[in-house]
């Protein structure tokens, strides 16, 4: 067995995975997204650089709609299936647990956040 700690690089992918879980067990118990950046994407080979800084956005209080949490749930859940499939490349064959919760946090009741309560209430 490989354990991820003996493969370079390794490490810094199973962090990052951690992060994402924590971040999907935060929406999917309630927590919001307060910011994010906005960066360009990185010029086509003989393009000019394109010099702009990234814009971080910082929403006060925060807020998120139920179409957006699902999308950033998808996108952090397929995130952690590349790490995961990264780390299976490297030869790791004991990968993080996807979905595993914040180190000494209950598992959260499921991958999805909770229903809206119905309209006019």
């Amino acid at each position: 067995m490989t354990d991820y700690s003996d493969v370079p690089g390794a490490a810094g992918l199973v962090q990052q995975n951690d992060q994402i879980n924590d971040a999907v067990y935060m929406l999917n118990n309630g927590g919001t997204m307060m910011n994010f950046t906005i960066g360009m994407p990185p010029p086509a080979p003989g393009e000019p650089t394109i010099s702009l800084m990234p814009v971080s956005i910082v929403s006060y209080p925060p807020m998120i709609q139920d179409v957006t949490r699902q999308d950033l749930l998808t996108l952090l859940q397929q995130k952690s299936d590349d790490i995961i499939a990264q780390l299976a490349a490297m030869g790791v064959t004991n990968p993080p647990t996807k979905g595993a919760p914040p180190k000494g946090m209950p598992m959260s009741s499921g991958s999805m956040p909770p229903e809206p309560p119905p309209a006019g209430r």
